[in-house]
């Protein structure tokens, strides 16, 4: 299956991965690997379900933060934010030489996008700023916590202005 996984062959890899889940259902790795076979050929459904039952058998910050990933093409924000935040949890328990800093930014960036596309824009600037923070180059982590400030004063504003309004 390692091969076929290597070599972009995802359908193979899945005939594989599954002849090793019936072998052992216990296996973290398989469902990992099966996870990430459905994630490459964009069946982000499989690829949640398979993530899910990795999950149970080992948490990891990584299936987490595919998971996220995986509910996020779904257009499930609700699921792949509390993933997100799982991911994010799980990695910063980590001894600070031991946690995949690159991986945490990502996983701040893409739990602000979360934020954002599901217009809550106050906690979109706070995970923007912490990918800022873990990677003081990412201009878009910067750019996004701009408008993302921004958005928010507009949503407050407008909320603000039609409370007046109407009492």
């Amino acid at each position: 299956s390692k091969i076929y996984l290597d070599q972009n062959r995802y359908m193979e890899a899945v005939t594989e991965i599954k002849n090793v889940i019936e072998a052992d259902p216990k296996d973290f790795g398989a469902y990992q690997n099966l996870g990430v076979a459905y994630y490459q050929m964009k069946d982000f459904k499989n690829a949640a379900q398979y993530f899910e039952k990795a999950v149970q058998l080992q948490k990891d910050a990584r299936i987490y933060k595919f998971l996220g990933f995986s509910y996020y093409n779904l257009g499930n924000f609700a699921d792949a934010i509390d993933n997100y935040k799982k991911s994010i949890k799980l990695e910063t328990a980590k001894d600070p030489k031991e946690q995949e800093i690159e991986s945490l930014g990502d996983t701040y960036f893409n739990l602000a996008v979360a934020y954002n596309d599901n217009a809550l824009f106050d906690q979109a600037a706070e995970a923007f700023q912490e990918a800022f923070k873990i990677d003081p180059k990412n201009s878009n982590a910067a750019v996004g916590q701009a408008q993302a400030i921004e958005s928010a004063t507009n949503s407050h504003m407008e909320k603000a202005s039609s409370y007046l309004l109407n009492n």
